[in-house]
Parts: structure tokens; sequence; C-alpha cells
């Protein structure tokens, strides 16, 4: 009982989210109409549904599961343009995850692979705990990128990857992806960590659309970083090095 009252206590310290993820998050304008929101948990129709502003009854969808226990939601019918759409929870309606604004047009166009900037393996202890931490830092990232769906593997064939969805966060056409031992959340163990030095990254926008998959090798990223120097502060990282720049295409 004190451990799992400890436990509740640094959740409500560190304002933990134990909710299954998904995205989109928050207000959203010029959303497409073929929109497909992304939660993670094995019963998706249990967690949340779409509603049109002002509507009584729930948007009518079906269910896809990208990857286990990763459901994108797909209305049966585009949604209506110029049209106020909330996702919310199922159980407490007064529980809205996201506030949605379309716009007048579909979306097919995948993300375009974005330039990796860095590859850090990051760790710290503090009173409410450790954390371990591969973090991966990204520019050329498009808007309305949503999930990274990332794969660690112990050999460049991929063919037991452990596999890790991330919701992402866009600010200034950049991203951080972390993956491992976190305080609320651990994604991969450290012991992965050591051992899964390749990584593929794929993209997925809000319509569901996915990019080019980005391959990296920790590894031998570290050890470039460690040849070749590097600076970094909150808002910039500088090379002093080359920038390793994977299948880089603008989305249009």
């Amino acid at each position: 009982m004190i451990v799992l009252l400890s436990l509740l206590s640094l959740a409500e310290a560190l304002d933990c989210d134990f909710r299954p993820k998904h995205m989109p998050n928050g207000e959203w304008d010029n959303v497409p109409l073929n929109l497909r929101p992304l939660a993670l948990t094995s019963s998706p129709n249990s967690f949340w549904a779409l509603y049109q502003e002002g509507e009584a009854f729930s948007v009518d969808v079906d269910w896809y599961e990208i990857s286990t226990n990763a459901f994108q939601m797909i209305p049966t019918e585009p949604l209506l343009p110029n049209t106020d759409y909330q996702l919310q929870s199922v159980e407490y309606s007064d529980v809205k995850f996201a506030y949605l604004k379309t716009g007048e047009q579909m979306d097919g166009t995948p993300p375009s692979t974005p330039s990796l900037l860095s590859v850090d393996r990051e760790t710290s202890s503090s009173d409410w705990g450790d954390t371990d931490m591969m973090v991966f830092a990204f520019a050329e990232v498009d808007a309305d990128v949503q999930f990274a769906f990332v794969e660690l593997s112990a050999d460049d064939t991929f063919s037991a990857p452990h596999q890790v969805w991330i919701p992402t966060y866009v600010y200034g056409e950049q991203i951080d992806l972390g993956v491992g031992e976190g305080l609320c959340d651990t994604t991969v163990s450290a012991s992965i960590l050591d051992t899964h030095h390749y990584v593929k990254i794929t993209l997925y926008d809000w319509a569901g659309n996915r990019s080019e998959p980005l391959f990296i090798d920790t590894q031998y990223e570290q050890s470039l970083r460690r040849k070749v120097g590097c600076t970094t502060n909150a808002t910039d990282i500088v090379w002093l090095g080359g920038l390793m720049v994977f299948g880089l295409r603008r989305k249009s």
C-alpha cells in the first residue's frame, strides 16, 4: 500500500498522464477531411469518439489496427468542410481531447523524410527517479506530423524489431523523439538501448499518410559526433563536422 501511494504521489507531482497515448491533441485548424486520429489502446471504441459540434451522436467510424494495439479511427464518410469537430472521451463526455476545425481539402501527400540533427544517449538521476533515453533530433519536419513509429533492432535486417509509437510535437519544423526509461513512461528498457543500435523511424501525419522510413545506426551516429564534436544549447545544434541527411524530400 505504501509503495502504491508513493507511485501515485509521484505521478501526481510529475503530472503524468496514464491514459492511452493519442493524437491529435489540443486545438487545430485546417484539418483534412480524411482525418485519421490514432490511439494506442486495445479498445479504441471505448476510449474516444468523434463528434460534430452541436450533434448528440458521434460520427460513424471504422477502426484499423495499424500495428499491435495501435488503432486509426477512420470516419466512414469524409468530414464536412469548414466544420467544428471534437474528439472526446467515451466514458467522460466532459473530457475533450481535441478541438478540430476542418479545411476544404483531403490530404493524400506523405510527410517528407526529415533530416537527422543528432542522436544522444541521455541519462539523469533526481529525487523523482532515474531516466535513460535515446533522443533523436530532427529538422525539416512537416507541421502536420502527429506520430513517429520507431523500430529498434539488434541487426540491420529488422527481423525482430522492438516497436514503439511516439506522439510528436513540431516546433519550428523540428522535433525531438525520446525512447527509453522515463519518469512517467518506459517505452524500451536500457538493455534494449544497449543492444538494439539499428533504428528505423517513420512519420505519420493526421490523415494517416506515412513518410519513407529513416534508417539510423545509433552507435555509428554517436561515434561520429564524438569524432567531429558538436555544441548544443536549448535552441541550436551546431555541427563542427558533416551533417548526414537521409533521403530528404520536401512535402509539397
